[in-house]
């Protein structure tokens, strides 16, 4: 496995990176056609084009540097490894270019507030990649994940083309776009810039554990798939919801009002992410045992894992809040004030992680993974509004005291209740009957703390029952 995800680590930046770049520089410029359809269907095809070939070409000779570096690492003795890699390497490298592809054409949708395709899309990721490994494991081994993941990305990318450009088909003019794309090439450095602290973590995290006990590696980048998903889950959709709205606001000089509504958002996902962060925190072992003891996964590993996932969690609730901010600074067209704090936080990790793990081994690594992320948030947020002190003020210091006392309380109480249950009833009844609980616990204490966001859901759900 140290092998996959050492092959998968350049590429998944990339991909990781693509979809927000997209956001922040399309969408805002994309805005200003809006009512002319025709524009900017004619916009979107033409740098469609562009990418295509950019993204080909950089699949090409990342596929070339990728299986030149395998055989520079192994040695003729190690023949099985470096076949078992560039075999590995061509699925991931093809995995890259339709995930990039598709990346900028849900963006495209998104202008358009076609927000069910891209969401209902989303789901094919992770479960096309768990039935290729459950289905092709036995026989294919590791390989069957980077087959599920091209798969996936393949059949992602066709629904997205086909939704995208479907509807202009027959319009054969609008292949020669007219409309200057300069404006949107000055702002991809800064986007860039300001997405490190969300893509090359990862990468100085594998640099300082490759150095540590085999599994290390393994052990990151599982905790980090966990991140990845809780902070998807429970941030990006409402980022995506929202950003071209908030454009639109904040071109007609709503400032205040997309502030404000900004708060609301970003405080409804850090109740919601530091929740199920929670339950994950204290039900670990056990949920870790039903999804892994199955497959390869020993005892061992479980525990393993266990010790660094609370930290990426830690780290995924920052990223869940991030997700929703950075939109603000896209939208405001603060790209070099987002790229000057983002810059600094790659540099704190390296720090803090080469510290860490001397002490904590791989645990170390994610500890330094969550401090870091958590001082990104706070000056995301200070220099977000820093003369209106709409979103970072008192009232949110407050919140996340409450919610840091909430969440212990329910999980504990989760973890006892486990603790009975798994005695008498199969684990997975265990882990569902334990889930409820804290969830009891967590609402019954945040209406106790009147949380009003809890109580404003409440409602919401008892109107609509």
């Amino acid at each position: 496995m140290d092998l996959y995800f050492m092959l998968l680590t350049i590429p998944s930046i990339f991909i990781g990176i693509s979809p927000p770049v997209f956001n922040a520089i399309i969408i805002p410029f994309l805005s200003r056609f809006n009512g002319n359809e025709f524009q900017k269907s004619e916009i979107a095809i033409a740098l469609f084009k562009k990418l295509l070939i950019f993204i080909v070409l950089s699949a090409v000779f990342g596929y070339i540097a990728t299986t030149s570096l395998l055989f520079f690492k192994y040695n003729d003795q190690q023949s099985n490894v470096v076949a078992l890699g560039k075999l590995i390497t061509l699925f991931i490298w093809l995995y890259f270019i339709f995930s990039i592809l598709s990346s900028f054409l849900s963006t495209y949708l998104q202008s358009n507030n076609k927000f069910s395709k891209v969401a209902i899309s989303g789901l094919l990721l992770p479960l096309i990649t768990i039935f290729s490994v459950l289905i092709l494991n036995q026989k294919i081994g590791i390989i069957s994940i980077s087959i599920g993941l091209f798969t996936a990305s393949f059949i992602q990318f066709i629904i997205f083309y086909h939704a995208s450009f479907n509807s202009f088909r027959r319009k054969k003019e609008i292949m020669n776009c007219s409309y200057t794309l300069k404006p949107l090439y000055t702002q991809i450095a800064p986007v860039i810039i300001s997405l490190l602290p969300f893509t090359i973590l990862g990468s100085v995290g594998v640099f300082w554990a490759s150095s540590l006990p085999s599994g290390s590696i393994s052990f990151l980048s599982y905790g980090q798939s966990f991140s990845g998903f809780l902070s998807v889950a429970t941030g990006m959709a409402v980022s995506m919801a929202s950003f071209p709205k908030m454009t639109e606001n904040i071109a007609k000089g709503n400032i205040n009002e997309s502030l404000i509504s900004l708060s609301k958002n970003m405080r409804y996902v850090l109740i919601v992410s530091l929740m199920v962060a929670s339950l994950f925190i204290a039900l670990r072992v056990p949920i870790l045992e039903f999804l892994y003891l199955s497959g390869n996964f020993t005892s061992n590993s479980v525990i393993g894992l266990s010790k660094v996932l609370p930290w990426c969690l830690i780290g995924a609730v920052s990223i869940a809040c991030l997700n929703v901010l950075r939109n603000f600074y896209y939208a405001s067209g603060n790209y070099k004030l987002l790229a000057q704090i983002s810059l600094a936080i790659p540099f704190i990790f390296f720090i803090f992680a080469g510290i860490l793990q001397y002490h904590y081994s791989y645990v170390g690594i994610g500890m330094a993974n969550a401090i870091s992320l958590t001082i990104y948030l706070f000056f995301v947020l200070k220099y977000a509004d820093k003369n209106q002190k709409i979103l970072f003020n008192k009232a949110l210091i407050q919140l996340v005291g409450k919610l840091i006392i909430i969440s212990t309380c329910a999980g504990i109480s989760a973890s006892i209740s486990y603790t009975i249950i798994d005695n008498l009833l199969p684990q997975i009844i265990s882990l569902i009957l334990s889930s409820i609980i804290f969830t009891l616990f967590f609402i019954i204490l945040s209406l106790f703390f009147k949380i009003i966001e809890i109580n404003n859901a409440l409602n919401y759900i008892t109107l609509r029952i």
